[in-house]
């Protein structure tokens, strides 16, 4: 917390193109990490949905796939619950486990884990385990603050 977020790349889902967070600058930036195995992750996907779903324009979600997830699992979760945001897989490094992406912020074993970056590129809050939709809305207010 207070920290510059990292400056990664991130691959959508679908392989089809990356972005750097870096490009997200000047919008609260939530990043979720979730797996398909992950109960309160399925619970908690609604309501990112619908923050999603409000099109703020100067708010981004982005759920970030565990490396080690299983492709297949990942897309029926993904079909399951109707997530229409950006969502990224974790790819990369040498552990088998855990993405460039997870072991640059830090994500271990539990998830879900969400980041709330405020528009200036610096880590507001960390959210280890579920959240509520009114406590992602509060976080977002405040990173905007």
């Amino acid at each position: 917390i207070d920290q510059p977020a990292p400056a990664i790349a991130m691959t959508f889902f679908d392989g089809s193109s990356t972005t750097e967070l870096t490009a997200l600058r000047g919008k609260v930036v939530v990043l979720n990490f979730w797996g398909s195995w992950c109960d309160p992750c399925r619970r908690e996907m609604p309501a990112f949905e619908r923050i999603h779903q409000e099109g703020a324009p100067d708010v981004a979600i982005v759920g970030i796939n565990a490396k080690a997830d299983r492709i297949e699992n990942a897309m029926a979760f993904l079909a399951e619950t109707g997530a229409s945001y950006q969502i990224v897989r974790d790819q990369g490094s040498d552990n088998p486990d855990h993405g460039l992406i997870e072991q640059a912020f830090g994500v271990g074993r539990y998830y879900p884990v969400t980041i709330f970056i405020r528009p200036d590129g610096v880590i507001d809050a960390v959210q280890v385990g579920e959240i509520t939709e009114s406590q992602i809305r509060d976080a977002i207010a405040a990173a905007q603050a």
